[in-house]
This record gives structure tokens, C-alpha cells and sequence, in this order.
């Protein structure tokens, strides 16, 4: 009785620790990414492709494409200028179009 009474928080307490220590973590669970296409996916990349006039262009080789692209810029061996289509006028940023 002794024994129950004078570790009873302490063995609580480790079997708690222990049934803690085994269980998944939520935090840690995997979840995949999907990596299904969507049409606003395809979308963005041919908007992308036409921007950069880069055919080859994909989601696999994006990143090295825009950072060649910024280091040519940041060489000076390209420059964007702000490019509008025949009669229009103030279009905001997002309209606007960009030759290189």
C-alpha cells in the first residue's frame, strides 16, 4: 500500500509520457501533395511560357528558368520594358505587358 501511495503520480505520469512518446504525431503526419493539373495550373504556365517566350518551360524546370532570367537581368544582358498593346492606355499592373 506504502508504494501505491508514494508513487502513484510518478507511475501516472510515466505511463502517460509512454502511451505520448508512441502515438503519431499529428504534426508529423505525411500528407502527399496532390499533384494533379489543374486547368488554372495549365493556365498559369502558358501564361508563364508566353511571358518569358519560353516554350520549353514547365512546373519541373520553373525555378532554374526565373533565376536564369533574374541573373541575365541582374548581368544586364536582358532588360524589360513596359510594352502596351495599340490603343491602350493606364492599364493597371496586372495588365500591363512586358517584352524583354
Amino acid at each position: 500500500m506504502r508504494g501505491r501511495r508514494d508513487y502513484a503520480a510518478q507511475i501516472s505520469n510515466a505511463v502517460r509520457q509512454g502511451l505520448l512518446a508512441v502515438q503519431k504525431d499529428p504534426l508529423r503526419m505525411e500528407i502527399p501533395l496532390s499533384m494533379k493539373e489543374t486547368q488554372e495550373s495549365q493556365l498559369a504556365l502558358q501564361e508563364l511560357k508566353e511571358f518569358l517566350k519560353c516554350e520549353g518551360l514547365t512546373w519541373q524546370n520553373l525555378v532554374a528558368t526565373v533565376e536564369d532570367y533574374l541573373l541575365k537581368t541582374a548581368r544586364g544582358e536582358i532588360s524589360w520594358e513596359k510594352q502596351k498593346k495599340p490603343g491602350e492606355r493606364g492599364l493597371p499592373w496586372h495588365q500591363a505587358y512586358y517584352r524583354y
